[in-house]
């Protein structure tokens, strides 16, 4: 068992403070978030989301979010002249989803649409509180509960928000350090972005970290089976299982 609840202790406290932008509004007054998430509602039609032959949705991961599952955050390298910002969405959970859809296959649908789609600024909010719709993003990595792009922009893009852009002459990596939330005018377009992250992301990545080998080889001996129907670590552990072909 002490591998196994190490395993699940990452990740699971969201204590991001994005995830809730009433606090963001009335404890940085002087940066207004109320737009920073985009709403990806999907349009959902169960026509283009096949159902196996129980009736339950069969959906997939897609080749894009395994590729994306083997980049760690922050890892693969940015252009000297750019800066690496995250940006994370909600997907309206209990209102586009089905019931019987796991959140992993929706979170997979939102990620899947920030890769082909970008981060799409007539996706934002911003108008529905009286302010400008504005592409949000941040230096600070979110909490890994969430559906994140990772992006790299240069310092001198013209989409920067008026006085947000790095100071000409400053360390970038230095800057990224500082967290800063920071807004751009314009799309950010899918050959922009570096990764989208999911949650289930995090759990393959602790079981590949070269001091998990113990780990490795109790799913290859198919001890965590019971985990592959569970949300958030069934994913991780089939494409462990898939890659070192024990399906």
């Amino acid at each position: 068992m002490g591998l196994l609840r190490e395993i699940f202790s990452h990740g699971e406290h969201d204590d991001d403070p994005f995830c809730n932008t009433d606090y963001l509004i009335t404890e940085q007054p002087k940066l207004d978030l109320s737009n920073f998430f985009l709403q990806l509602e999907l349009d959902f039609d169960e026509s283009k989301h096949p159902r196996d032959e129980k009736g339950k949705f069969s959906e997939k991961i897609s080749a894009a979010s395994e590729r994306d599952a083997s980049i760690e955050p922050g890892t693969k390298p940015v252009p000297e002249n750019h800066v690496r910002l995250y940006h994370y969405t909600r997907g309206k959970r209990g209102e586009t989803q089905p019931a019987d859809m796991t959140n992993d296959e929706y979170d997979s649908l939102l990620a899947d649409r920030l890769r082909t789609e970008g981060i799409d600024i007539s996706k934002a909010i911003g108008q529905t509180y009286g302010e400008p719709n504005v592409v949000w993003a941040s230096a600070e990595m979110p909490s890994q509960g969430h559906v994140y792009a990772e992006f790299s922009v240069a310092r001198d893009d013209p989409r920067w928000g008026m006085g947000f852009a790095p100071e000409k002459g400053k360390d970038l990596r230095e800057w990224e350090k500082r967290g800063n939330d920071v807004y751009f005018h314009g799309t950010i377009k899918p050959e922009e972005i570096i990764a989208v992250h999911e949650p289930w992301h995090h759990r393959y990545q602790y079981i590949m970290k070269p001091d998990n080998e113990k780990l490795r080889e109790q799913i290859l001996a198919g001890e965590h089976d019971r985990l592959l129907k569970d949300s958030g670590y069934g994913p991780a552990i089939a494409k462990f299982k898939k890659d070192n072909k024990h399906v």
